[in-house]
């Protein structure tokens, strides 16, 4: 045989064995972990591990040319790819060295089989280029079509009932990791963001608006439910939204109104329960620089190339030269547009709920028009104002796009007749207390949110709200201007301008569990606040902090040791806070494994 044809069916068995070996680690997780979507990632197997098969054959036909013995170059090259892919790939999907000798053994006994088969006369023609390319081809198709059907799901026919002809539509809308004090229609010395000041404008601007924790799955289950978060439990990383937890989209939906949700953040995905009460939950993954599907996050190969990905820093080089962003974070708020926009204006006859979460301006902060410039962390803090303009270009890119929404309600003649809610699931910090980011502590920073209300027929337009706001109290303020009743579960208050309106809170509780293993709490009473946490906590110390938000709004004086009587009142309110929440938890959803799609997802954002 000479050497060119080792070359050739080298190339050829290592395209088949490839793609055999893609079918195999597909089927091998299906059997594993009992999750059928990953079938929908088959093709992108089967593609994927075929270039590097493709690759391997050719140095072995390359070194069976150089040998030069008789032998079936086909069948030996198929066996040993598919025993130097599968043997690596068994061994890292199941954790198990017998898992990787299984996989050896078993490309061995298919190479021993391919070596049978091709010395029988109707079997030859496998080893020939256009058998082993025919082989793969079909592969292929086989698996399209097998991802298509797995990905495939009946549309359901949704009718609205006539009790709601004279209810408004709602949308929420939560900006990830906004402060208020970013928005020039909080603060004046803020950049402009004028589509946000005219929905002020149009609306009721609540300026002592707090959340009730500092990162995003407490934060958002917290407004979906209005429990504290010791209530409702989705407190840690595989925290699941319980669904014994009353939602606002589960209220709504059994008056009629069509409820649909549009995220880009991982935390908040079906995955952990979050698609609860909704008729339609889209989860915008983020750009695949691979072009992947979502399920093909759980492949070797895949997690391999977005391994090499980063550490070749090859998003920054086509970021700088094609003015893009592929980067493996989160979609942009004109891609979440490009799926709002449409679904706008297709139920826009009906009476619907819908729930908006755009991730800018969450880290990473990208300079606009993207060029290549952005910021995660671990910067010294002197950089602290340039990473502020960054921050704050993010939030006049968000405030673009949120004209962009406007602009196409009131097209479509539903803007003034709609419930527009927007707010911010926890605030961020700028090295204001030795860190970046959020979720570490409890300060003003991480806290302070915005809230604007714009009620159905111009209801308190352009006025401002003092009083104490909470995210406890959004689902009660939204069920009461839809006229829906509150579930008796939840714990917070309508805000609803109105004369004769019950008294609202006057106290603010947050917590949040920072790194799994650190509580943390604060209570606000007026402008006096104290926060407490375990003593071992890296950031807060000492463990019992209290200030005078009048006199040190930054929070950089602590008055614990000079106010012992303050400490004990904020002390027993904060005990009694913290009681009631979880004396009135809910049962929590079973947490489990995260998937290692979200689990890579996350690690992208840093967490």
């Amino acid at each position: 045989m000479n050497r060119r044809r080792y070359i050739i069916q080298g190339i050829g068995a290592g395209l088949v064995a490839g793609g055999l070996v893609g079918v195999a680690e597909v089927v091998g997780l299906v059997a594993q972990a009992g999750q059928a979507d990953v079938l929908t990632a088959l093709a992108y197997a089967v593609l994927a591990y075929g270039l590097l098969g493709t690759a391997l054959g050719l140095v072995l036909g390359l070194l069976l040319a150089l040998w030069r013995r008789s032998a079936n170059g086909w069948s030996l090259v198929l066996g040993l790819v598919c025993a130097a892919l599968l043997a690596p790939i068994a061994f890292y999907q199941a954790r198990s060295a017998l898992a990787g000798s299984a996989a050896v053994l078993a490309s061995l006994l298919l190479a021993g089989g391919a070596w049978w088969l091709t010395r029988r006369p109707r079997g030859r023609w496998l080893a020939r280029p256009g058998g082993s390319l025919a082989v793969y081809v079909a592969l292929v198709l086989l698996s399209v079509v097998v991802g298509t059907v797995a990905g495939w799901s009946p549309a359901s026919d949704v009718t609205v009932p006539p009790n709601l002809r004279d209810q408004p539509n709602v949308i929420l809308i939560v900006g990830d990791a906004l402060r208020a004090d970013h928005l020039s229609c909080y603060a004046k010395a803020a950049p402009a963001t004028p589509h946000i000041d005219a929905l002020a404008g149009d609306g009721v601007l609540y300026r002592r608006m707090s959340a009730q924790a500092s990162w995003t799955k407490p934060s958002v289950a917290t407004i979906f439910t209005s429990l504290y978060p010791s209530s409702h439990q989705a407190v840690n990383a595989d925290s699941r939204l319980p669904a014994d937890a009353a939602t606002l989209a589960e209220a709504l939906h059994e008056q009629g109104y069509q409820t649909a949700g549009v995220v880009t953040n991982a935390y908040i995905t079906p995955e952990f329960g979050f698609d609860q009460g909704f008729d339609s939950y889209v989860y915008l993954e983020p750009a695949d620089p691979f072009l992947a599907p979502s399920a093909a996050a759980r492949l070797a190969i895949h997690r391999a190339l977005l391994w090499a990905y980063r550490k070749l820093d090859v998003g920054r080089w086509q970021r700088q030269t094609f003015g893009t962003w592929p980067g493996p974070y989160y979609q942009e708020a004109e891609a979440v547009n490009r799926t709002v926009l449409p679904w706008l204006a297709a139920h826009r006859g009906e009476r619907f709920f819908l729930y908006v979460h755009y991730m800018d301006p969450h880290t990473p902060y990208f300079q606009h028009p993207y060029d290549g410039v952005a910021f995660m962390d671990a910067l010294p803090p002197d950089q602290a104002p340039w990473v502020k303009g960054l921050y704050d270009g993010e939030v006049a890119y968000l405030d673009a796009h949120l004209g962009a929404l406007f602009d196409e309600l009131k097209a479509l003649g539903l803007y003034d007749d709609t419930l527009v809610v927007f707010t911010a699931d926890h605030g961020e910090e700028f090295f204001e207390h030795g860190g970046w980011g959020h979720g570490a502590t409890l300060y003003e920073e991480q806290l302070r949110v915005p809230l604007i209300v714009k009620y159905p027929g111009g209801a308190g337009a352009g006025t401002a709200d003092g009083g104490v706001a909470r995210s406890l109290d959004i689902a009660p303020t939204v069920l009461d201007a839809a006229g829906v009743p509150v579930p008796a579960g939840m714990q917070g208050v309508s805000l609803r301008p109105e004369p004769d309106a019950p008294p609202r809170a006057t106290i603010l509780f947050a917590e949040t569990i920072y790194q799994a293993r650190y509580p943390m709490r604060a209570v606000q009473m007026g402008d006096e606040k104290l926060i407490r946490t375990a003593p071992e906590h890296p950031r807060l110390t000492p463990p019992t902090l209290v200030f005078d938000l009048t006199a040190d709004p930054g929070e950089h004086h602590d008055l614990s040791a000079s106010a012992p009587g303050l400490v004990q009142t904020l002390q027993a309110e904060l005990d009694s806070l913290l009681a009631y929440a979880q004396a009135h938890a809910v049962a929590p959803s079973q947490a489990g494994a995260i998937d290692p799609a979200t689990q890579e997802r996350l690690r992208n954002l840093g967490y």
